[in-house]
């Protein structure tokens, strides 16, 4: 399983930087809500392989009672426990954050823990499909509590001589689970606890997606306080009434199994899921592998995706994201279906670079690179996440061109195969020098004769009339011109005489000494 390397190690860079990360491992103390701390210590057992360490976590006994207690117990957890290291790990023993019976699962140990594995994945070159958790009596508590909801950043995990107080067993879908006890140890019934759980995990194939993967094993004659590391031993296995030896032990188990970031089959009981996780003070409080609750969702959620196939298929649930990889898919994700409710829906992933960058951020992790996202049902986040790309359109809703005629290429022939039909030739337009210059010759315009008026006219409205040049009339007005060297004559009669020359129905003109006049009536 592969991922996108130079990516990555832009992102370690980055995260390698943050001074607040720095200080907690320098110090080896990451500061929790409530002003309260997680301390550890570690032993690392040989050198790492190709892909780095395995990081096994180991949870101490103690509980209720003094700090001494616990701290006594703290110390001794790795020594009781390093018979079973195998090389390339390095062992990381986390103080309980209280002195009381829940000191490793009070609500700030589940960031707290998620901060611890991600510094190692960051600076001690720790593989993050290579997590382990173990934990002992009041440990084992926690282990149960943890595992269960913190499953996907884990490889296999064992609860040993603890008690699960409850917890649901349904988000363990993909998490291998070694439970043991002593016969002997009585107390809460452990003894049988475990093996009902074991039981109860197992019932859970073929109820919810998921492959549950679990062992029991009830140590012979043993009290509370056991080593499940000794070869050989003689042990009850998976509720068998009758003991055999065996030489395999919970770390050759926990051992066998990486993680996969990527299960096909996922079961959230989101009830269970959401008590301790909601509002971290990280965002991926709400992520569960590649599912991140929102607001309201339904109490079970189960998805199977079929990579080869391209197919998501939502079995339960819904108002939730489900983050993909496209290089998982085939034909690398152009195209999904996703079965809800009984529709299919065709999606085209965004195959986003920038959101790939941040949820690797996010999760500090280089497996979780999710360059897209499908949202089912009215998903609304109830933390932010950072960088978000619009979400997929149905291909349903993007816009068809309908094909009604089949587009084929044209071919055009090249020049030199157009037929020549009409034979090309060169007009020759005549130079301005050659065209005949003909002079037209106007007739000279010649004055007609003024027309003669009386020598004796009367006035009228006491207006001196006199004669002259008549420019022009207008009926049942005055007539009247502007010309050099005439005198604009004002006539006062109701009718002009009638025109020798020019008369056009409707327009009259006029011309004298050659300036053309023209009245409109």
């Amino acid at each position: 399983m592969s991922y996108n390397t130079s990516l990555w190690n832009s992102v370690l860079s980055e995260l390698q930087r943050d001074p607040n990360r720095i200080n907690e491992v320098n110090s080896k103390c990451i500061q929790c809500q409530k002003n309260q701390t997680l301390r550890w210590y570690e032993k690392v057992v040989g050198n790492p392989n190709y892909s780095g360490y395995a990081l096994f976590i180991c949870l101490h006994g103690g509980g209720h009672g003094a700090a001494s207690m616990n701290d006594s117990q703290w110390k001794d957890i790795i020594p009781f426990e390093s018979g079973g290291f195998q090389n390339g790990t390095i062992a990381v023993a986390p103080r309980g954050i209280n002195n009381e019976w829940n000191l490793h699962f009070v609500d700030e140990s589940y960031p707290a823990l998620t901060r611890l594995i991600e510094n190692y994945i960051i600076f001690r070159s720790v593989d993050p499909n290579r997590v382990y958790l173990m934990g002992f009596s009041a440990g084992g508590d926690g282990t149960y509590q943890l595992s269960e909801r913190l499953p996907h950043l884990l490889a296999a995990a064992s609860p040993q001589g603890g008690h699960p107080n409850g917890v649901s067993t349904i988000n363990i879908c993909n998490l291998p689970i070694y439970f043991a006890a002593g016969e002997k140890d009585g107390a809460f019934k452990r003894n049988q606890i475990c093996v009902d759980y074991y039981k109860q995990v197992m019932g859970q194939n073929g109820k919810y997606l998921g492959k549950y993967i679990a062992k029991v094993e009830v140590v012979a004659g043993s009290p509370h306080s056991f080593q499940c590391w000794k070869r050989p031993r003689k042990s009850f296995f998976n509720g068998s009434k009758s003991a055999t030896t065996t030489n395999e032990t919970a770390f050759d188990f926990m051992y066998s199994y990486t993680r996969n970031p990527f299960p096909t089959e996922l079961s959230l009981d989101t009830k269970c899921f959401l008590t301790k996780l909601r509002n971290y003070y990280t965002p991926r409080g709400n992520t569960f592998y590649n599912i991140e609750v929102g607001k309201n969702p339904s109490p079970i959620i189960q998805v199977r995706i079929d990579y080869s196939g391209n197919t998501i298929t939502v079995k339960e649930g819904t108002n939730f994201k489900i983050n993909l990889m496209s290089s998982l898919f085939g034909n690398g994700g152009d195209v999904v279906n996703v079965v809800a409710g009984g529709k299919t829906v065709q999606y085209r992933l965004q195959k986003d670079q920038n959101y790939a960058r941040n949820n690797m951020k996010l999760f500090c992790d280089p497996y979780y690179g999710f360059d897209s996202y499908i949202t089912i049902g009215n998903f609304q986040p109830e933390v932010n996440v950072g960088y978000q790309p619009q979400p997929p359109t149905p291909v349903a809703q993007q816009p068809q061109i309908p094909q009604q005629i089949p587009q084929q290429r044209v071919v055009y022939p090249q020049q030199s195969q157009i037929p020549q039909q009409i034979p090309q030739q060169r007009v020759v337009y005549p130079q301005q020098s050659q065209i005949p210059q003909q002079r037209i010759a106007y007739p000279q315009q010649v004055n007609p004769p003024l027309q003669q008026f009386p020598q004796q006219i009367p006035a009228y409205g006491n207006q001196q009339v006199q004669y002259g040049y008549q420019q022009g009339y207008q009926r049942g007005g005055f007539g009247q011109g502007m010309f050099p060297g005439r005198q604009v004559q004002q006539i006062g009669y109701p009718q002009p005489p009638q025109a020798q020359f020019g008369n056009v129905y409707g327009q009259q003109r006029f011309q004298y000494g050659g300036y053309p006049f023209s009245n409109y009536y």
